[in-house]
């Protein structure tokens, strides 16, 4: 049997494992949830910059549905001459912009950079480019037929459609009675106002 004195010391024994164990079990919680939120961050980071890249790639090439052939090289064309220009102009910037910011380290920083936008960029235009001329050159058949059946290219949509005049008047006598309505309800509030006196 055990004494008094024993079974204290196992108690106390016991609590100890119990306290320390809950103790790393917090710890690994926290650590567990710390490392999830820098991930969660991370990842946040990592979206916000794909989205910024892909604004920067649409302001600089167009990708926009070309009509036919011509437009798809004139589209083409542009993307080659956009990507060759930034990366020249980057070239140029960025040792500037490094040694602004870092002294010679930064040139050199900046001159790699440099370097490596006037091969990436120029390719980049080019690999555009290709893709919009093939497409243009796919949609010339879509152009073709559609121009014979009568229908008239969309510039905003970038598609086919067919033009009624009817549908397109129909339109024009809406908006004019929205237009309308719209003075009548200003004129009416104008109307109900009482005139005040200057004195």
């Amino acid at each position: 049997m055990l004494g008094e004195e024993e079974k204290k010391e196992i108690i106390s024994t016991n609590n100890d494992e119990t306290t320390t164990a809950a103790t790393t079990a917090t710890t690994t919680t926290t650590t567990t949830v710390s490392e999830t939120a820098v991930v969660d961050k991370d990842e946040e980071a990592i979206d916000r910059d794909m989205v910024e890249s892909r604004e920067v790639m649409n302001a600089l090439f167009s990708t926009r549905k070309p009509k036919d052939g011509w437009a798809g090289l004139s589209s083409g064309l542009k993307s080659v001459v956009k990507g060759t220009a930034a990366g020249v102009a980057s070239l140029i910037a960025q040792p500037i912009v490094g040694a602004q910011q870092d002294g010679a380290r930064g040139f050199v920083s900046g001159l790699g950079t440099g370097v490596a936008s006037i091969v990436a960029l120029p390719l980049m235009g080019a690999a555009v480019g290709a893709y919009q001329v093939s497409r243009g050159l796919v949609n010339s058949a879509e152009a073709m037929t559609a121009s014979y059946q009568g229908k008239i290219w969309d510039e905003t949509k970038r598609e086919w459609y067919y033009y009624y005049l009817n549908k397109e008047w129909e339109d024009i006598l809406k908006e004019e009675k929205e237009r309308e309505s719209a003075n009548a309800n200003n004129t009416t509030n104008l109307d109900n106002e009482r005139p005040v006196k200057d004195r």
